[in-house]
């Protein structure tokens, strides 16, 4: 079971993933709505979350909230990948440079979600 946490400030944006990844029994999502809340969920958790999904055009995620999740000793070595408009390869630099795993494109294809998330964590591993 991948647990997942998917951080975005577009509701619609947070139910359609969070389902998306829940069609694949693999996933188990929670979400929150802003950095701030995403950071509280993420201190007060007991167990780590196995991957974090970025939406990167939430207002208040950028590379401080990425420095911020990787300052929590249970996030070190947590995947991080982005769900974005921008994915030119000059993009996909700048994500990888924060220390992301990967990028995938919105919108996306909800039934092949699981799947390119789950080919970016494969090949983060390698």
């Amino acid at each position: 079971m991948i647990r997942a946490l998917f951080v975005d400030d577009d509701p619609d944006l947070r139910t359609v993933t969070r389902l998306a990844l829940q069609l694949d029994s693999d996933f188990a999502v929670e979400t929150a709505e802003s950095a701030h809340a995403a950071l509280a969920l993420l201190r007060k958790r007991n167990t780590p979350f196995d991957l974090i999904l970025l939406g990167a055009t939430t207002r208040d995620m950028d590379q401080a909230m990425v420095e911020a999740v990787r300052w929590l000793p249970a996030c070190r070595t947590t995947p991080i990948v982005f769900l974005s408009r921008r994915i030119g390869e000059s993009d996909r630099a700048q994500y990888r440079a924060m220390g992301a795993a990967g990028v995938i494109a919105v919108p996306y294809d909800p039934t092949k979600l699981a799947c390119a998330i789950a080919a970016l964590l494969h090949a983060a591993q390698e």
